[in-house]
């Protein structure tokens, strides 16, 4: 069975949140009067034709030979396939050329390893057609793998640099020599990612050492001497810091100089430049990876570039030398790229059924590639296995992306009605997919696109801040069907601009609007706003918002185990944005405290949550703070119909703009209610609390609760789009009565929920995933009403 059918279908199955038996209405019914509509409607994609055979067919093959014809899948008679895929595409631009493409062309690619010595790269001149559109495509039955690393042999046991191996691991180390200044970021064993060298050895950066301030440092910082031990490959090294930005969202890597541990200073290489490197340093977490002597435990390794010598203890009861060890060299694997200021587009292309391997990233201290140069951009790799740009009606399909070092699939800049469809996308360093538009301005020409029927997974593995969907200034986007799970940070990110970063930077002399190719940045990548678009606009939260991307859909998907290493995300995140549709999605287990099921951040606007199941979220057992759902400083979204499950905290308002509405939920508290279940924030207060800044004691229960918190005239930001409504919904807890009971009655002290009910909404078994709704519930009491998600991972 081929990638196709087991991702597109055997995870897709619907499972029916409704009625088994009784008057609650007929099983199946489905709220589907959203203004959504379906998801082509939603997002304006036209269908791209790629039809289901081909006038022209090109054949590639390790037995293939670039001066045949490639007419034929295996040699015979002197005659048969190209050997190298470059070759095949190559013979399409003859025909072009000739006049003779009057219909498809697949280019088909039989089973085996292609080692790529270099990007395969699709300009212009390569473009299909509407009536003639181009596939490269694996044979059918088949599974060809391009991959962009390479073959590490000779290994032996390490032997006169043992001093510098930690105590645990000496006499395991393996030692390989490689070209010297191969600085790699990654290493495979037979297809498993193995883990690089770190010291602290563990992901929870809360165990990590400390930065203090850097007086006379220059790029750099200091540590308290003794928390860091020397290494004498420090300059094959980087740093990895957790900065404090309000919370802990991001982490970056960046390469280092110089450590000294006995002053306790530790220097930058070559980051002046990066604007990023020079703010967040007082308090902020960091460790240090790829070094030798932090190497401790088997499956561990790092590369010193500067010698040329690759360090590895194996996994027990592994030979190095009959394994398969491969690094990567390339940074891309395919790459579609158009030229929008010139008018020319990469179209008609489809990439389908190939398996991509062994991609690495770039360093902080390497040149960047093309690309938006967003608000904290440089936290996330650039870098991508297929990366896109000045694209249309293009398509991604069915294809195994695994083991890259940077993202899976990236489109940037110009990308229209381009279809990410029926992939697995794991092990990657960043996003497993995303879409990322110009900076706030009116050039909006990253939209129209859809990503449906992925399974997206085991992302983000070293740029710990990317998703698995993420998208960024684009809008009228499709994000359905989706398998999305383990996960450092968000399951899907949607962000925009906030309006004050656009005021400010629009005045800023630093930035100048970059050109359509992206080719002249500002002398501060973040500050490039396209004020030529912006004008004098008055810059309030609502008019901003014709200069940030919008209407995006996220439907039907499954999202779960999230936020596993980073703080302030969720399953779901939208900020900045507005028009989004959050639907139909089944999304649980976060795990991080500071964790949400379904987050609407800052100036998100106009955005409505229909018919989705949350649940375990956050998953911890009496947090302090985290919640189903999060509304910070947001107006006009509408949260109807929806379960949110499992927890102590349901639901966290933190200020709002006003004109919000919460009606016809259900909420199902996992025991009594959180002491700050609406970190209710006055003035702001509350919320600095509980991420630890204030340390006075907690106000009284029924102080939070009578703040009335989801009404604009306390937030403070002097922003009023009318009165809020939260009623008609049902509040139960797994506690029973006596659980939930006091936490209702204090909140209708504010004037909430007036009418709703206190009861069990009777769900089949709630702590099993099942929310359907057994004879005799009182949700329809409500005006709730069955609606189908997908099955759970």
């Amino acid at each position: 069975m081929n990638l196709l059918s087991s991702i597109g279908k055997g995870w897709r199955a619907l499972v029916l949140v409704g009625i088994i038996t009784g008057a609650c209405g007929a099983a199946g019914h489905f709220a589907s009067e959203l203004e959504a509509g379906t998801a082509a409607e939603r997002s304006g994609i036209v269908a791209v034709a790629f039809p289901a055979s081909a006038k022209y067919v090109f054949y590639v093959s390790n037995d293939g030979n670039d001066r045949w014809s490639g007419t034929r899948p295996a040699p015979a008679g002197g005659d048969g396939p190209f050997a190298s895929i470059e070759r095949a595409r190559d013979a399409i631009r003859s025909l072009k050329a000739a006049e003779r493409l009057d219909g498809p062309v697949d280019v088909q690619i039989r089973g085996g390893t292609y080692q790529l010595k270099s990007p395969l790269v699709l300009t212009p001149g390569d473009s299909g057609s509407s009536r003639a559109p181009i596939t490269y495509e694996a044979y059918p039955g088949e599974t060809p793998v391009l991959s962009g690393g390479q073959r590490i042999t000779g290994w032996r046991k390490l032997g006169n640099e043992a001093d510098s191996v930690s105590p645990a691991a000496r006499g395991e180390v393996f030692v390989a020599d490689v070209s010297p200044g191969w600085r790699f970021n990654d290493l495979w064993l037979s297809g498993r990612s193995l883990s690089r060298s770190a010291a602290p050895n563990t992901d929870d950066w809360r165990q990590w050492p400390r930065a203090t301030p850097a007086r006379g440092v220059i790029n750099g910082f200091y540590f308290a001497p003794g928390t860091v031990e020397r290494y004498a490959d420090i300059t094959s090294a980087e740093v990895n810091m957790v900065p404090f930005i309000g919370s802990h969202p991001v982490n970056f890597l960046a390469p280092i100089a110089n450590l000294d541990v006995r002053s306790g200073t530790l220097v930058f290489a070559d980051a002046a430049k990066d604007s990023v490197l020079k703010k967040y340093r007082n308090g902020d977490y960091f460790r240090i990876e790829n070094v030798l002597g932090a190497i401790v435990r088997p499956g561990q390794w790092s590369v010193n570039a500067d010698k040329g010598k690759v360090y590895c203890w194996p996994p027990a009861n592994t030979d190095l030398n009959t394994a398969e060890v491969v690094a990567p060299r390339l940074l891309e694997a395919i790459e579609l790229r158009g030229f929008e200021g010139r008018g020319e587009l990469v179209r008609f292309v489809r990439i389908r059924g190939l398996t991509i391997s062994h991609v690495d990233r770039r360093r902080l201290d390497q040149p960047f590639p093309p690309g938006p140069q967003l608000r904290l951009i440089k936290f996330e790799t650039q870098d991508a296995a297929v990366l896109l740009s000045g694209v249309e009606d293009c398509s991604i399909e069915q294809c195994r992306i695994t083991n890259v070092g940077g993202m899976g699939v990236r489109a940037t800049y110009y990308a229209q009605r381009i279809r990410i469809l029926n992939n697995e996308i794991s092990d990657c360093g960043g996003s497993a997919i995303a879409f990322e538009g110009y900076e706030a301005g009116t050039h909006d020409v990253n939209r129209d696109n859809l990503i449906a029927g992925n399974s997206l997974h085991h992302c983000a593995q070293s740029s710990w801040r990317g998703s698995g969907v993420t998208l960024l200034q684009a809008g009228h986007v499709t994000v359905q069907d989706n398998k999305i799970y383990d996960l450092p940070f968000c399951g899907i990110l949607v962000s925009g601009y906030p309006v004050s970063w656009v005021r400010t930077h629009r005045l800023d002399p630093k930035g100048k609007m970059a050109s359509p190719e992206g080719v002249v940045e500002p002398p501060n990548p973040s500050l490039a706003l396209r004020q030529g678009e912006i004008g004098d606009d008055p810059l309030t939260i609502d008019s901003v918002k014709k200069f940030i991307p919008g209407s995006v859909l996220i439907k039907d998907n499954v999202v779960s185990d999230m936020m596993k290493i980073l703080d302030d995300g969720g399953g779901i995140y939208a900020g900045w944005s507005h028009h989004t549709v959050i639907q139909h999605n089944r999304v649980y287990r976060s795990h991080r405290e500071m964790s949400y099921g379904i987050y609407l951040d800052a100036e998100q606007l106009d955005t409505t949550v229909r018919d989705n199941v949350v649940y375990d979220c956050p998953e911890v057992a009496s947090p302090r703070i985290g919640a189903a759902l999060y509304l910070n400083n947001t107006g006009r979204n509408q949260v109807r119909n929806n379960i949110l499950a499992l927890s102590s905290r349901l639901f966290q308002f933190w200020a709002s703009d006003g004109g919000q509405v919460a009606t016809q939920n259900i909420f199902l508290f996992k025991g009594i209610p959180g002491d700050a279940v609406l970190t209710a924030a006055h003035k702001g207060r509350m919320n600095l609390r509980d991420l630890g800044v204030i340390k006075e004691p907690r106000s009284p229960l029924s102080e939070i609760l009578e703040m009335p918190i989801f009404d604009p005239a306390y937030q403070g930001f002097g922003n009023n789009m009318g009165p809020s409504t939260m009623d008609y919904n049902i509040y139960w807890s797994t506690g029973g009565y006596a659980a939930i009971q006091p936490f209702v009655d204090h909140w209708r002290k504010g004037g909430w929920d007036q009418h709703s009910i206190v009861s069990d909404p009777l769900f089949v078994n709630a702590e099993a995933g099942d929310f359907r709704l057994r004879a005799g519930s009182p949700a329809p009491g409500v005006g709730f009403h069955p609606f189908e998600i997908p099955a759970a991972n």
